[in-house]
């Protein structure tokens, strides 16, 4: 018998209550699981769906709103993926990864002063960042700001000699 003694549905006993928040909560991760193993056979639609029923079963949940939120980005639908980050970053502000995604989110939407500040928000949490020093130093350097991108991207070079983005960041500083 999976609850005691309940009249109706709405009179729950504390036991069924704990009962039931245990069934949810195996469910929820059963959801995430699934949605982890479709997500790395490349079946992101289905895994989405299945992000947003474990959203829908558990509540606002920052670490499968994240989930959700990186994966809505590969999948290049950037307005789901940016309020996804949103959420993320209502319940948890320190959450760098989630800044900086939302930096690239917000720049490929073309929103790039909402990018600056998300690179810069993220820049605040953690100085040494240098991924995100390269990626702000090219979205100023975009917008003519060349003095300040030449600082973040001296500080990605400085940092990463030899990183995936030295030639484009030696580039732009010599092309001021």
């Amino acid at each position: 018998k999976l609850f005691s003694s309940a009249r109706s549905i709405f009179q729950f006993h504390q036991e069924d209550r704990s009962t039931v928040r245990h069934f949810l909560k195996l469910h929820i991760i059963s959801l995430c699981e699934l949605a982890w193993k479709l997500e790395n056979t490349n079946r992101w639609e289905e895994a989405a769906d299945l992000y947003r029923s474990a959203l829908i079963a558990g509540g606002a949940d920052s670490s499968i709103s994240f989930q959700l939120a990186e994966l809505l980005q590969r999948q290049k639908d950037y307005p789901g993926a940016r309020e996804r980050y949103y959420v993320v970053l209502e319940s948890d502000r320190d959450n760098i990864e989630a800044r900086a995604n939302l930096g690239r989110v917000l720049r490929e939407l073309g929103e790039t002063a909402k990018a600056i500040d998300a690179f810069q928000g993220a820049l605040a949490l953690y100085p040494d960042y240098l991924d995100v020093h390269y990626e702000l130093g090219c979205l100023l350097f975009q917008n003519g700001n060349k003095e300040e991108a030449g600082e973040h991207l001296r500080r990605y070079l400085n940092g990463s000699p030899d990183g995936p983005q030295t030639d484009h960041a030696i580039e732009m500083l010599n092309s001021k």
